[in-house]
């Protein structure tokens, strides 16, 4: 009986098999290897195990991404992107090799772009291209970037990068406030529930909304907007609703006066803009303020006493303009004309404490009757206002002016039982203490004002004080 003659296919199989049998042995020898010494914590080991499976496997070419992730977690920046290309090459590269890549390239939001018909649910390469125009200043593809990150927040599923998605909803809606409020809106409010710190400035940012939801003119839609937003420190989307504004009503001067705002915020030149303003009304209340502030912080106080001075000729029945007129006749030293715009603001509005509070620290700031017209002001807006923690510390404040020490320890502990978070009655009860040289008492109380302070000038002072006294 004759023996089978193989086939000439299946000599080549067998020829095949007794080739190629030692590598896949060895290739799956690696990778278990791979996985012993990463479980070990033997990463660079296991690296490199891993990139060799992957020359021998070359049907699993996902190991060489596996590869680049241990290397780039080992800072082998270089010979991690050597192994990411050779995944890329083989349509292996994952959703993070993608993003890592990128962060690398030349041109990064190419390489981006491409990762995302590969991956059109990549959060981390959305991101990371809003990120890009962010920087570019291309506030609209930076929005739609954004939102496509949103419109696949459950999918995210990268570890190798931290993503804070409240930070993610806050900005898309600060982008959003110009062209789709109620979209804002809706992102604001998911950003404060995700980050209670995003609280108070949403609560800020929406108010605007609402206000500008009752405005009929666009332009003036836009500049509540772009005010909201400034008082979010969001001066550069600020500036983008301002200039909105001019284009919407080229002949709206409140516009072009908070554009020159915006402007100046930014380091730029607001002259021009306030010209424009000028040219349009040169009456406006708004250009007159913001101008004024410009005049001031280039210490020109003639020129800000002008400005104010209209304001206050303009509108003789707001306390507001005479307080700002006093605070610049005392800075040039007028004091009795500073004092007179102060009494001024009280009788126009003699229940409200702020102008109390006002007059008082007028007369603490340039010891100008504290016994007399510091103290009365101050006890009074205390009076008007008993729970209310800033009054009750500028009472403490003019008894410190008197060197009535106790007055002043007892006024200052006082605030603080009203609000025990208010750093300023820190800082005063830390100024008092080092008078008194307590000075255990004055570092806590200087630390806590530090801790406490939204307000950077306090902050600064608290800081001062502890270098000069503490050297911290």
């Amino acid at each position: 009986m004759k023996r089978p003659i193989l086939t000439m296919s299946a000599i080549l199989l067998l020829l095949t098999l007794l080739v190629f049998a030692p590598v896949v042995v060895m290739g799956v020898q690696n990778e278990r290897n791979a996985r012993a010494a990463l479980a070990a914590g033997d990463e660079l080991k296991a690296a490199q195990q891993f990139e060799m499976a992957a020359q021998q496997l070359f049907w699993k070419p996902e190991l060489w991404n596996e590869a680049g992730d241990i290397y780039i977690s080992l800072e082998q920046v270089e010979t991690a992107l050597l192994a990411y290309e050779h995944a890329k090459t083989r349509n292996a590269l994952d959703i993070c090799g993608w993003a890592i890549i990128g962060s690398y390239a030349d041109s990064p939001a190419t390489v981006w772009r491409e990762g995302t018909r590969h991956y059109p649910q990549n959060v981390v390469l959305y991101l990371n291209l809003a990120w890009e125009n962010r920087v570019q200043g291309d506030n609209d593809q930076e929005q739609e970037y954004l939102l496509k990150a949103l419109a696949n927040e459950s999918a995210f599923d990268c570890q190798v990068f931290v993503v804070n998605f409240a930070d993610v909803h806050y900005r898309a809606g600060l982008l959003l406030m110009d062209d789709d409020p109620a979209r804002a809106l809706d992102e604001l409010s998911v950003a404060a529930r995700m980050d209670l710190g995003y609280a108070p400035v949403v609560e800020t940012l929406r108010t605007s909304l609402n206000l500008a939801s009752l405005e009929d003119d666009p332009a003036e839609q836009l500049v509540v907007i772009g005010r909201g937003l400034g008082l979010a420190d969001e001066w550069a989307l600020a500036a983008s609703a301002f200039y909105d504004a001019t284009q919407a009503d080229p002949e709206n001067a409140s516009a072009w006066a908070w554009l020159g705002e915006a402007n100046y915020q930014l380091g730029e030149d607001p002259l021009a803009a306030f010209e424009t303003a000028a040219s349009i009304n040169p009456n406006d209340t708004s250009l007159l303020s913001l101008r004024s502030f410009y005049y001031q912080r280039h210490n020109d106080l003639e020129s800000a006493l002008i400005d104010v001075a209209k304001l206050a000729a303009l509108e003789p029945e707001n306390p507001h303009w005479q307080v700002s007129l006093g605070a610049l006749y005392a800075e040039r030293g007028d004091l009795p004309t500073a004092l007179a715009a102060y009494q001024r603001a009280v009788e126009l509005a003699p229940d409200d404490p702020v102008y109390r509070q006002a007059l008082a620290l007028f007369s603490f700031k340039y010891r100008y009757d504290m016994a007399g017209i510091g103290l009365s002001a101050a006890r009074r807006a205390v009076i008007l206002a008993p729970n209310d923690a800033r009054y009750i510390d500028t009472l403490g404040l003019v008894h410190f002016g008197l060197e009535r020490d106790e007055d002043a320890r007892r006024q200052f502990l006082r605030a603080l039982e009203k609000d025990p978070d208010y750093a300023a009655a820190y800082l005063h009860l830390g100024m008092l203490y080092i008078q008194r040289g307590h000075w255990e008492q004055a570092r806590t109380a200087l630390v806590n004002a530090q801790t406490f302070a939204s307000d950077q000038t306090v902050r600064d002072e608290a800081a001062r004080l502890l270098t000069e006294y503490f050297q911290e």
